[in-house]
């Protein structure tokens, strides 16, 4: 017999006997199924029917996915809101949105800040691309 017969003779021989056990909660569990029959077509064709009823009432989510990036404290704190009332960052850019919608000065406030925050950005990645090209150029002259 060779050393490989021999390992597959002990995973199919398990080397400790184990009784069958007998659960009384399968017995129970193994009854109640007999006694109640399976649902009928007709009851299925009825649940289908009605949750893709209430799916068509819910509005469409898009197939484009947003990835977003944010200042270090604003991704902080969303994440801080959004752990504590249990939803998702992105059901609560979607109610703010509505928020702002439903509040013009809201919605201005918004986009004014939006639009400083988007200057500072600019500015940032200007000053990180000169530091970039500087960096190289001095690399080589090196």
């Amino acid at each position: 017999m060779s050393l490989l017969d021999k390992i597959r003779q002990e995973t199919e021989v398990p080397s400790v006997k184990v009784e069958t056990r007998q659960d009384a909660l399968i017995e129970n569990l193994a009854e109640e199924n007999n006694s109640t029959p399976p649902p009928s077509i007709d009851t299925h064709k009825d649940i289908e029917a009605n949750l893709s009823t209430e799916l068509a009432s819910f509005p469409p989510i898009a197939d484009k996915k947003v990835g977003v990036r944010l200042e270090e404290d604003v991704l902080a704190e969303l994440e801080v809101i959004c752990k504590k009332h249990k939803i998702t960052i992105e059901t609560f850019l979607e109610a703010a949105l509505n928020v702002c919608q439903q509040d013009s000065s809201a919605m201005n406030a918004a986009i004014g800040d939006a639009q400083t925050r988007l200057a500072r950005r600019k500015r940032a990645g200007t000053i990180r691309s000169i530091l970039t090209k500087s960096q190289n150029l001095f690399k080589k002259e090196q």
